[in-house]
């Protein structure tokens, strides 16, 4: 292989760690398995709650910026160099678009999220 050139390699899937399946309705996608993980582990009272968090961006360079510090990282890291600025640019054009449907008139998504709650 000459100088310069970088052999690709297969991505192996991600393993969303949100999201194992540990056996005996204690998979963490759902608020029961959540639950019964915390029950298990001693605490009582314990409880879910769910609720919306929005997320909002000045600009697409803040939105873009924001990207570059979380887990979508690793999805901007597979864009290949020669497609980058054209990626970014569809990229942002979409985030742009978000602002029609936010009440605040800024960039961003409203976030799904849950609390489970125990005592020790």
């Amino acid at each position: 292989m000459g100088a310069g050139r970088r052999r690709l390699r297969p991505v192996p899937p991600a393993r969303d760690a949100r999201r194992p399946d540990l056996g005996q309705g204690r998979s963490v996608r759902l608020d029961r398995g959540v639950e019964l993980l915390l029950s298990d582990a001693g605490f009582t009272g314990v409880r879910t709650v769910s609720g919306s968090v929005p997320v909002r961006f000045d600009s697409a360079d803040h939105w873009h910026r924001w990207t570059m510090s979380t887990g979508q990282r690793f999805m901007w890291d597979l864009v290949p160099d020669t497609e980058r600025a054209a990626v970014l640019a569809r990229a942002s054009t979409a985030a742009e678009d978000t602002r029609r449907h936010n009440s605040d008139g800024r960039i961003g998504f409203d976030q799904q999220v849950r609390y489970t709650f125990g005592r020790r």
